[in-house]
Formats: structure tokens, C-alpha cells, sequence
């Protein structure tokens, strides 16, 4: 695999996963939740069968994948959990937590610009992707969605995948900064809160990389604290586990340079 040097002068809003799209507007009119009997069986077909089935393939024979701790996630049936990862791959980002927790339902928080593409707004939506709203007037109806998977888990349950670094670093193997605004929606419904951290080491005789994944948790919002406390102790609770746990990368694919901005007199 070619190494190839990466130059930032923003860490929390510098963007390298090479994909440009015009982000439609996420707001009031966006449709979140479809009850349609066609659109979930058309659902049930596009990712139970599909993509779960794509995704388990594609783990292990891409990245040979190996999950520690994975099996914490398989005690919390019957409940909506928060899953918060660091943003280092695609397509693994959204493939390893359906790899790993292969019979509930996965929903991924994600940035306008991966519904952009003219006809693929159902698929993705299929798929379990929420777009974070762009305008203030959709925020209501994304809230709205994020409370009823929290209080309709469903048998298996439910977990809601966040990157909160935001913006993909390919095969970064540190924990970029991120802010704690993600962190309300646990709190706010009362859901446990887990760290996915995805470290690389080398593949004997070969170029390319093997992955592991640290499932770590459960984080318990402190209600004790103000919501605003609250809300950092989380994050920061979090952040350090993924620290902790990307030290586990052996490999470095890519370098990461910073470079300051240049300044003109």
C-alpha cells in the first residue's frame, strides 16, 4: 500500500476522504421515518440480507478484522444503545459494527453530503443513515427520529453509530479532537454509550493491513452534574478510552503533517 503524506492545518474540520459533493439542505422537509409497508420490506431485503451479509465478507476478507470486547455490545438486547468510533476507513466505518453486532439494527448519524447523490436518498436512508441537519428547522424532526429509536429498540435493539471527529483521516491511527454536541443525545434519552476504536497492524508478507476494533463501555452519563458538565465528563470519558486504545496501532499507512496556514502581511 502506498504511503501517502496528508498535510492539516485544522484538525476538527479538515477533510480527506477525497469525496466533494454540494450537501443538499437537511431541514423541515426532509422525511426521516417512513412507515410505507414496501419501503421496509424493501428495507428488510437492502440491509438484513444485503448489507449485513456484505459487510461480514467484506471485514474479513478486506481487513481480516478481529473485535475485542466485541461481545458487550450482545448484552443489551431489547435496548438503543450509542456506539461513538473514530473515522479512519471507508467503507469499514460503516461495515465492521454491522460485522460485529450482525443481528440488531445499526443507524449511522451522518453528514448531509452522503445523501447527495441524486437517487441513492432511499438506499442510504435503507441503509440506516441519518443526515444531521444543515438548517435549523430540521432539527426537530432529527431529534424527533433520534428519540424513537431510543424508546422503540425493538427485540434485538438498536445502536446509533456516531463518528463525532466528523471527517475522515485515512488509516489515522490517533484520536483526533471532537467536540461533546453528539454526547446530548444519550443523555438527553438515557441511553449507555460505547467507544469503537479501530487500530491497523502490518500483515505478515504483504502491504496491506489487518484491522482490530476495541468495543469499550458502558459509559453512564452523571447525573449528578448540569447538562453542560454532564455532557463533557462523557466526552471526555470517551475520548480517553479511544486514546488509550489507538496506541494499539503498530502500522502507520499514511503520515499526517501539520502545516500552518500562511498568513499575508
Amino acid at each position: 500500500m502506498e504511503k501517502k503524506i496528508y498535510f492539516y492545518t485544522d484538525p476538527l474540520n479538515d477533510e480527506f476522504s477525497g469525496i466533494k459533493r454540494t450537501p443538499p439542505a437537511i431541514d423541515h422537509t426532509y422525511k426521516y421515518e417512513r412507515k410505507n409497508l414496501f419501503y421496509r420490506i424493501g428495507t428488510f431485503f437492502v440491509y438484513r440480507i444485503v448489507m449485513k451479509l456484505v459487510a461480514k465478507v467484506y471485514s474479513k476478507l478486506k481487513f481480516r478484522v478481529q473485535f475485542v470486547n466485541g461481545e458487550l455490545l450482545k448484552k443489551y438486547n431489547g435496548e438503543s444503545i450509542f456506539v461513538f468510533g473514530n473515522h479512519t476507513n471507508v467503507p469499514h466505518d460503516a461495515y465492521a459494527i454491522n460485522a460485529l453486532s450482525f443481528t440488531k439494527n445499526i443507524s449511522f448519524l451522518v453528514s448531509p453530503e452522503n445523501v447527495a447523490v441524486p437517487g441513492t436518498r432511499l438506499f442510504m436512508s435503507m441503509v440506516g443513515s441519518i443526515p444531521v441537519p444543515n438548517k435549523l428547522s430540521g432539527m426537530r424532526n432529527f431529534t424527533k427520529c433520534i428519540e424513537n429509536i431510543c424508546k422503540n429498540p425493538g427485540r434485538k435493539g438498536r445502536i446509533i453509530v456516531v463518528y463525532p471527529e466528523a471527517h475522515i483521516w485515512p488509516y489515522y491511527t490517533k484520536i483526533r479532537p471532537f467536540t461533546d454536541q453528539s454526547f446530548q443525545y444519550p443523555i438527553q434519552f438515557g441511553s449507555k454509550v460505547f467507544a469503537m476504536t479501530t487500530t491497523y497492524q502490518p500483515r505478515k508478507n504483504s502491504d496491506k493491513v489487518n484491522v482490530t476494533v476495541y468495543v469499550d463501555g458502558p459509559f453512564v452519563a452523571d447525573t449528578t452534574l448540569g447538562n453542560k458538565a454532564a455532557r463533557k465528563k462523557l466526552r471526555d470519558e470517551v475520548y480517553k478510552k479511544m486514546v488509550e486504545r489507538s496506541k494499539n496501532s503498530t502500522v502507520e499507512v499514511n503520515e499526517f503533517v501539520f502545516r500552518e496556514e500562511k498568513v499575508d502581511d
